[in-house]
């Protein structure tokens, strides 16, 4: 999948995250968790260095490219885990920017599911698994990224409905 797509996919589980009574919060802190999961919806593909986040690291790129190749280790749901509790023992004040900063490096792994090259979802086990056959920058991609985005429309306005318009708004 293209980057705009894993950005528009984590921006719409953030997003579904703060329609949840358990992520009510002032419109300072959701955006700073709207920024964690569009963050995290990118960083799998930091393993390459023409990615979006990997151009702006292409030192550490490289190196990650080189030694466990793209879609290895930054790809896998250990790497999520070991990210997030790092997260959390580094800035313990920060659990839901790292929940959302979490969520949407999860929402990354399942778009790259839907590509025929998948994910080690049991890294280290070299074993890529997938559930989808679309090649990336496809009709198909577009499609999705498309229905990605109508989701966060929608998300949008149910926050704007069920909150009204924020006077930071207007």
């Amino acid at each position: 999948m293209q980057g705009r797509t894993h950005l528009v996919g984590g921006l719409a589980v953030g997003l579904a995250m703060l329609s949840l009574e358990r992520f009510q919060m002032p419109m300072e802190d959701a955006l700073v968790c709207l920024g964690a999961a569009a963050v995290g919806s990118l960083l799998p593909d930091i393993d390459t260095p023409e990615s979006k986040l990997g151009h702006l690291v292409k030192p550490l790129a490289l190196i990650l490219n080189r030694t466990t190749g793209h879609r290895g280790l930054t790809h896998s749901p250990l790497f999520v885990a070991i990210l997030y509790l790092l997260l959390e023992a580094i800035i313990p004040g920060f659990h839901d920017p790292a929940l959302f900063f979490t969520v949407g490096m999860l929402s990354h792994l399942v778009l790259d599911m839907l590509n025929h090259k998948g994910v080690p979802l049991l890294y280290p086990l070299p074993l890529k698994l997938h559930i989808a056959n679309l090649k990336n920058g496809s009709i198909e991609e577009f499609t999705i990224r498309m229905i990605l985005c109508g989701t966060c429309f929608l998300l949008c306005l149910h926050l704007v409905m069920e909150k009204g318009i924020p006077y930071e708004l207007l």
